[in-house]
């Protein structure tokens, strides 16, 4: 959750699909290690939050489910700013190993 990483993420999805977003994954009923696990996260270590925790924060997390299960959009503010960066930082874990990643292997 780099900022520098996190603003080509927003612009590459604002240049596809007209809106600041960042990719997520989110499901009812499962915990961070079966998301991972059903996602098929390719990246070696994870961050998690709550939906709740997200709108909380003044952000909104929508299915977009013709991605992938789970997939979801954390959507931001065009475009977003240092502040955006830094209260996201806050509402997620600190990362931590991708469990689910380990277990396909």
């Amino acid at each position: 959750m780099r900022p520098e990483d996190l603003e080509i993420t927003t612009a590459t999805h604002f240049a596809e699909y007209g809106e600041y977003a960042l990719s997520v994954f989110a499901e009812d009923g499962l915990d961070t290690e079966e998301i991972a696990q059903v996602a098929e996260l390719p990246h070696g270590v994870i961050r998690e939050s709550t939906v709740e925790r997200i709108r909380e924060a003044g952000y909104e997390v929508v299915p977009s489910t013709w991605i992938a299960r789970g997939h979801a959009d954390l959507k931001l503010p065009n475009p977003p700013s240092d502040e955006d960066w830094r209260r996201l930082e806050e509402v997620f874990s600190e990362p931590k190993p991708n469990v689910g990643q380990a277990r396909r292997s």
